[in-house]
This record gives C-alpha cells, structure tokens and sequence, in this order.
C-alpha cells in the first residue's frame, strides 16, 4: 500500500497522544476479496512514536471491494478505517 498507512493515537479529548509510544496492530477488519479471502502482509506491529505508528510495507494479495482496516493497542480504543478497493473499480 503506497504511501504507507499511518494511524495518529488520540486521546479522550480527539487529540494526538504525544506520550504513546506503544505497539499498534493491524489487521483487516471487513474482507472484501472478490474470489478468496485477502491476506494482509507485511509488518503488522509497529511501535507507535508520539502517537503515530507508521505500517510502511503492508500490502493485500486479493483483488476485492470494500476491505477495512482495523487498529488496536492496548489502553486505547482501536479504531476501523473507512472502506477501499484493491484493483481496478
């Protein structure tokens, strides 16, 4: 996935945690391979810096419609990104 996917810890109020610096996981929330399930590769895990963790070399080995993304850390509230496409649409 190019650029990299980057995800900005928030605190309560909506803004950056700057004090996070804990591992953030990724994984696919909806899975919307058209033929067979898609399979998320790359670096999974990540050490958030200031509250920004960058996944710099996922990528999806299914072409599909609608796939989410879903971030988690433990003492946050993990969060789900809006839908995207793999292939030509």
């Amino acid at each position: 996935m190019r650029p990299g996917v980057q995800v900005t810890v928030l605190d309560a109020h909506g803004n950056q945690a700057t004090t996070f610096n804990g591992p953030v996981t990724i994984t696919i929330g909806r899975n919307g391979g058209f033929f067979m399930p898609g399979k998320l590769s790359g670096t999974t895990t990540v050490t958030a810096a200031n509250g920004v963790a960058l996944f710099s070399d996922l990528s999806i080995d299914q072409i599909g419609s609608g796939y989410t993304l879903k971030v988690s850390a433990v003492g946050v509230t993990g969060a789900e990104s809006s839908p995207f496409n793999i292939g030509a649409f």
